[in-house]
């Protein structure tokens, strides 16, 4: 059922005459990418391309081979993702510029270390109907522009891979599968946009997700998918849609970036890029390494992601689109039903391209 008083569809409705009105501009492009918008590298829902090798925490809830018992698998995080460009309008005797386009993407969690199936272990699809951005530039020197990022439907489902499915119904595992999927709203104000440029430039965006249909929640459990004589049965736990009191996952980000740093390589440009988030951790159940049952409070989880590394230049001194990172992550478990649970971190390398 909707739930027509959700202040984020007031908010959705007040940004959207804000930014339609300032259609009135000059100069009307369509199907022309924009050079400005663009997710920081950090963003853990950017739509680029990005492949993510590293160590990622153990948990009994993923992994299949109960022989492995250190702390850490090595695993492959893989998006592949984009955006369809439907508008670009510039305005340039106002410094206004507005956008709109369609971003899809699709990220896969791959324990390719498994010895029997290397399974994968998760697949999260995302998509919004439309992204809205607007930019207005400024001669001050310490604040150059100051950009605004409005997706009022964005739709993320997840699953997980046909070997886990097994591997937890086989164990007797409280849930064996979460439906996770859900539709929310993103707002986020940038100061200093890159805009694509190659300059020493600090940004700074602030911003937030919103659930669109509150009570509809973030997920569904279905009876056929849970384990009804065990603990989650006797704990009472409903089926169908299970409601949040949570809708809202909030986001701080800081990006540095200075083509002469001492640390930038040649023909690159160093980055240095953090994403501090609150994030919603679900509230079924987990299992522990001993094989015990807990249960968590739906909550907010601090959860943080930095990126450290080089974004390389083109023969013409321009972004070339790929940039190579260390990158360090702490907080909830960002993958599909896993997010239950809490201190999961990952330790790695990321490569990304910007198409």
């Amino acid at each position: 059922m909707i739930y027509q008083n959700s202040p984020s569809r007031r908010w959705m409705l007040i940004v959207f005459i804000l930014l339609m009105g300032k259609l009135h501009a000059q100069k009307v492009q369509f199907f022309n990418k924009r050079d400005f918008g663009h997710y920081l590298y950090s963003d853990h829902y950017a739509p680029n391309l990005r492949v993510n090798l590293g160590m990622g925490a153990n948990n009994r809830e993923y992994n299949i081979d109960k022989s492995r018992t250190s702390s850490y698998l090595l695993l492959n995080e893989t998006v592949v993702g984009g955006e369809i460009p439907l508008m670009y309008l510039r305005n340039k005797s106002q410094n206004f510029y507005f956008s709109m386009s369609i971003p899809i993407s699709f990220s896969v969690l791959f324990d390719f270390t498994e010895s029997k199936t290397a399974p994968i272990i998760n697949t999260d699809y995302r998509f919004a109907l439309l992204e809205l951005n607007m930019l207005r530039k400024f001669q001050g020197q310490h604040i150059k522009n100051i950009s605004v990022k409005f997706i009022p439907f964005f739709h993320e489902s997840t699953h997980i891979g046909d070997e886990l499915t097994i591997y937890r119904q086989n164990n007797d595992f409280d849930i064996i599968r979460t439906n996770l999927s859900y539709e929310s709203a993103k707002l986020s104000v940038m100061i200093n946009d890159p805009c694509n440029k190659v300059e020493r430039n600090h940004s700074f965006n602030v911003g937030c997700n919103m659930l669109l249909f509150g009570k509809n929640g973030w997920y569904s459990i279905s009876e056929e998918e849970a384990n009804l004589e065990g603990s989650l049965f006797n704990k009472g736990v409903s089926f169908g849609r299970v409601l949040s009191t949570r809708w809202f996952e909030g986001f701080l980000q800081y990006q540095y970036q200075n083509p002469d740093s001492k640390l930038a390589l040649k023909n690159s440009m160093f980055i240095f890029s953090i994403d501090n988030s609150l994030r919603v951790g679900y509230d079924y159940s987990k299992t522990t390494d001993q094989e015990k049952i807990l249960y968590f409070q739906e909550n907010n989880v601090y959860c943080v992601n930095t990126l450290c590394g080089w974004s390389f230049l083109n023969s013409q001194h321009q972004k070339s689109g790929v940039s190579l990172f260390l990158r360090a992550y702490h907080g909830l478990n960002y993958h599909g039903q896993f997010r239950n649970i809490h201190n999961y971190s990952f330790y790695g390398v990321s490569i990304q391209y910007s198409l």
